[in-house]
């Protein structure tokens, strides 16, 4: 598949930077930079995200003004005090989690503790704009998100998906043909986790209804389907030899490979007890059984989400 040059996310960010300077310069503003940089990081993969960042960003950002009110009040302006004033800023954040949102609150802070003031008032209304840059650009990632391109956490899941299945599908193979091929059990869990990632997007968006048409339940039985493939493959990867594949498990693969893979195991086969073979040969038949549901659901879910990228796709 080839890859995209221009995705969606880069030309959400691009429509958001466009309408974000120019309420900026169609209001007057003095730092549309501001409002273009609260925009671009409000933008999220998926709803309940960018609802979240730009909550956060608001609350950063009013600790980023009051703590340099509070340090121009106090006529304590230099560089010391600014770093304190960075810390401070970046504990709180912390504390709230808050941390995507301490880099345009330490910003904020930054500019006005940078700026003179000739009067208590001008420093007020100052840091009240630096506020209005955040929330508006903060309410231009949202509008962009709810009503003109919506994030579809679906389709990173579907991605993840299928970035699982292909490394299971090959490194399994592998595994079962040579005896001294061990799977990258990492890469098995860094796709494990992807696939958790994008799920939780996926809920998180349900819970604001933006994937209300999506069934959740079915996710979670693909999910299952993929951490229950995954520990059985770590199990048989961890083995210090592996038995005998018989008659049964070898049509079970050459089916599922649709190739005969016969001598390439044979050549590789072990002896061992009885006990540790049928155990051995349950386990890979149980995998097999197990990819194979996989794909069924997988066409399913493909079939009922996906774009027309994704349909093209061979399980």
């Amino acid at each position: 598949m080839n890859k995209k040059i221009i995705g969606m996310r880069s030309l959400k960010t691009a429509l958001g930077v466009i309408i974000s300077v120019s309420i900026a310069n169609l209001l007057n503003l003095q730092s549309p930079s501001m409002v273009a940089s609260a925009t671009i990081i409000s933008l999220a993969n998926n709803m309940h995200d960018s609802v979240d960042k730009s909550i956060n960003r608001m609350l950063a950002t009013i600790v980023g003004v009051l703590m340099a009110i509070l340090f121009q009040l106090l006529n304590l302006v230099n560089p010391i005090t600014m770093g304190l004033g960075v810390l401070i800023i970046i504990v709180v954040c912390n504390q709230f989690n808050w941390s995507q949102a301490l880099v345009l609150a330490t910003i904020v802070f930054i500019v006005i503790m940078s700026n003179s003031f000739t009067s208590d008032m001008e420093l007020v209304i100052y840091s009240f704009n630096r506020l209005l840059d955040t929330f508006i650009g903060a309410s231009v990632g949202l509008f962009i998100n709810f009503a003109i391109a919506k994030p579809k956490p679906e389709y990173f899941l579907i991605q993840a998906y299928k970035n699982a299945y292909d490394t299971i599908y090959h490194g399994f193979k592998k595994m079962v043909i040579d005896n001294n091929y061990k799977i990258d059990s990492q890469a098995l869990m860094d796709s494990l986790l992807d696939i958790n990632i994008n799920y939780n997007n996926l809920r998180n968006n349900n819970k604001i209804a933006m994937n209300a048409h999506v069934d959740i339940i079915s996710v979670e039985e693909i999910n299952n389907k993929f951490r229950l493939v995954i520990s059985l493959i770590l199990e048989i990867n961890d083995l210090e030899f592996r038995p005998k594949t018989n008659e049964e498990t070898l049509a079970l693969l050459n089916n599922f490979y649709q190739e005969d893979l016969r001598p390439l195991i044979h050549k590789n086969n072990l002896d061992s007890i009885e006990t540790y073979t049928d155990f051995y040969n349950y386990e890979l038949q149980k995998i097999i059984i197990t990819l194979i549901k996989i794909e069924h659901n997988l066409e399913k879910f493909v079939a009922i989400y996906g774009n027309k990228d994704h349909k093209k796709w061979k399980f």
